[in-house]
């Protein structure tokens, strides 16, 4: 999980490659017509069947956002 699904983990590294609008595994469109699409995993690996396609814009500014997030927690000790 944490290297398929680094957004949805909160795993996100600068130079993650964000990928295409594509499924990244050949049972996305059967599992998406079974109504699978409410699992995280499912969102994350079948982003065309399940039609979660995000710009890459958008996921690195949730992967900035994260580390920003993450930083400062450190840095406060929780």
């Amino acid at each position: 999980m944490l290297c398929q699904c680094r957004v949805s983990c909160q795993q996100c590294q600068p130079n993650y490659r964000y990928g295409d609008c594509a499924d990244y595994h050949p049972d996305c469109y059967k599992w998406s017509r079974s109504g699978e699409c409410s699992k995280r995993w499912m969102v994350e690996n079948c982003r065309r069947s399940c039609n979660t396609c995000v710009s890459n814009n958008v996921l690195r500014q949730r992967c900035a956002h994260r580390f920003a997030r993450m930083a400062f927690l450190t840095v406060m000790g929780m």
